[in-house]
């Protein structure tokens, strides 16, 4: 279904340009800044606990936009 939606986002022949975006958006963010993030506060602070709340921060973030986004856009 995720599919889907990507093809009524973007015009036909851009399809292929927007998913290698978003894949390429999806690793830098998630892999750059899902580690660099924690261990910076583990770094500053010492605690593990501050990095984990960090990335509960980070997951309940993303979840509220994967809720919001949605409606806000308009599909074609």
């Amino acid at each position: 279904m995720r599919e889907l939606e990507k093809h009524r986002l973007l015009p036909p022949h851009r399809v292929g340009a927007g998913t290698g975006l978003y894949n390429g958006l999806s690793v830098l963010f998630g892999g750059v800044g899902g580690s660099l993030i924690p261990g910076s506060i583990v770094a500053v602070t010492g605690s593990f606990d501050a990095a984990i709340f960090s990335i509960v921060v980070g997951a309940l973030l993303a979840a509220f936009v994967m809720l919001v986004l949605p409606r806000m856009l308009r599909f074609v």
